[in-house]
């Protein structure tokens, strides 16, 4: 509230009764070590905004946090500016050359820790895995199902089966084109790989060999396999919801 843009000057002496009280019981938990002149100046925060305005118009912290960035540049403290000048410069020119280089990161940015967790990227335990052929086919058929390039080959399969089973029903037919469809495909891109596109080409050939991992990053959460879950002192696998209802006026969790 101190920090908003927008203060109301009615609630000042609120404030300040907060704070003051919200001192005192700090004081009943922290060692007298605590309270530097920093937690003091808290005391008088409220004083200065009925005195000078908003915090948010006259605040230094971002220009002494941007003090102590050039800071680091000093190596000579007897020459503070020179020293401060030649290292400003140097990166500046070092950042100019990077933005000709390909696969060069920029000086002074740090890369994202969350680079690539929308993506899908495996993040702990990389092992090559030789899979029993049925969960092999039984997998690549799930993953065919939802490809929109391979959509034309599944109405192809379709049909070429109720021409020739034609007085099958269709419960028949949908089990035999889940079991025969994706060695079908494979036959398909084979004979015909000159005509077909990339994407249906890579997904008509299956691997033998799969790549696993026990930890995942996809959509901005990291997932863990079992046997990785039960390596970890800590679990947090649960999720709750507090819901306060209208009619009762009383809270459920889930």
């Amino acid at each position: 509230m101190i920090n908003s843009k927008v203060i109301n000057p009615e609630v000042l002496d609120k404030w300040q009764h907060d704070v003051i009280l919200t001192l005192c019981q700090l004081e009943m938990y922290f060692l007298p070590s605590f309270f530097d002149v920093i937690v003091h100046l808290v005391s008088h925060i409220v004083r200065e905004i009925k005195m000078c305005g908003p915090p948010s118009l006259r605040n230094m912290y971002q220009f002494e946090r941007y003090m102590g960035y050039l800071k680091g540049y000093v190596r000579n403290r007897s020459r503070l500016e020179g020293r401060i000048v030649k290292g400003y410069a140097a990166k500046e020119v070092i950042e100019f050359g990077t933005n000709y280089l390909r696969d060069v990161r920029n000086v002074g940015i740090p890369q994202s820790l969350h680079k690539g967790r929308l993506g899908g990227v495996g993040t702990l335990g990389r092992k090559e895995e030789l899979m029993h052929p049925n969960d092999l086919y039984e997998a690549h058929f799930t993953v065919l199902q939802d490809m929109t390039s391979i959509a034309p080959y599944i109405y192809k399969h379709q049909s070429l089966l109720k021409n020739e089973n034609s007085h099958m029903d269709n419960i028949w037919l949908a089990k035999k084109h889940n079991q025969t469809f994706s060695h079908w495909l494979k036959e398909k891109v084979r004979s015909t790989r000159l005509n077909v596109d990339k994407q249906v080409e890579e997904l008509g050939f299956v691997l033998i060999c799969v790549v696993k991992y026990e930890g995942y990053d996809i959509n901005g959460y990291t997932f863990y396999t079992r046997q990785q879950d039960q390596k970890s002192t800590v679990q947090n696998s649960r999720v709750t919801l507090i819901a306060l209802t209208i009619e009762n006026n009383t809270k459920d969790s889930y």
